[in-house]
């Protein structure tokens, strides 16, 4: 059964130390309880590989008395990585840790990541985890499933994030069909690329539910109605992969005589 969920990255700069006062995790996980979520994913969060198992205990123990199921999130698969965090898992009751293959200093091909996974897989299924590996721009969509099916292990699967592609030029439709026979674990955004007019660049927006480019069903079935009509034209892939490859075409001169903004965006910024 599918379920709503929030990360930690939904808090990230309150969550930092770009703030006066920042968030604790326990903060993080008192706010998601008064959105009524009840699964959270602490993910990408720097002090939790440094707590001890007393600190992690004390996480687990506030997100038990707000009903909160936990996930876990990292990067990197170095086996003595994963075994950590495979640790902090079972402390905080994950049954589920979402990883990339790559961090500075450690790139692995795929003959090396198949290896790592068949050697630490078996304390994860021992320990009743598993593993998630999320799409994302540095590693084509292609190679993780190349990964995931020679591995062959029902606690080896794919976290979909089909808007980290968008850089690599993958668009989401694309990156959704790809990984949904394998029934991943699902980290959908919604979003929408638009061209930014003269600029040779393009802006991601964020979309409510229901409202974006996208009509999606559940395990990657799209709607067919919906597959021309939605199709990201010529002049938008043109921006993305000018902008990926550094050729933007020249800027248009600033006028000093007109306004920077548009006038709803001024009126906006006066109201507040």
């Amino acid at each position: 059964m599918s379920r709503i969920g929030l990360s930690s990255y939904a808090f990230f700069w309150q969550l930092s130390d770009q703030v006066s006062q920042p968030l604790s995790i326990h903060d993080a996980l008192r706010k998601a309880a008064d959105l009524g979520v009840d699964l959270f994913q602490i993910c990408d969060y720097a002090p939790l590989e440094d707590m001890d198992d007393a600190d992690l205990a004390a996480v687990r123990r506030t997100a038990d008395q707000l009903g909160i199921t936990l996930e876990v999130g990292t990067k990197g698969i170095r086996p003595e990585h994963l075994r950590r965090f495979l640790h902090i898992a079972r402390v905080l009751g994950s049954d589920l840790l979402r990883t990339m293959f790559n961090v500075p200093g450690h790139t692995p091909d795929n003959e090396e990541t198949v290896a790592i996974f068949t050697e630490v897989l078996p304390e994860f299924e021992a320990a009743g985890v598993r593993i998630a590996v999320e799409t994302y721009e540095q590693v084509p969509t292609e190679r993780i499933l190349d990964v995931v099916r020679r591995v062959n292990s029902p606690y080896l699967g794919i976290c979909s994030d089909p808007a980290n592609t968008v850089a690599a030029l993958e668009m989401p439709r694309q990156v959704i069909d790809a990984v949904g026979p394998l029934r991943p674990e699902y980290a959908h955004q919604r979003l929408c690329v638009q061209p930014q007019t003269g600029m040779g660049r393009v802006h991601v927006l964020g979309r409510t539910p229901g409202r974006g480019p996208s009509r999606l069903r559940l395990h990657g079935r799209k709607d067919p109605a919906q597959r021309k009509k939605h199709q990201p034209d010529r002049r938008t892939l043109a921006a993305m992969a000018g902008h990926r490859s550094g050729n933007h075409p020249p800027r248009k001169p600033v006028d000093p005589t007109k306004p920077r903004f548009p006038k709803e965006q001024v009126k906006c910024q006066q109201n507040n």
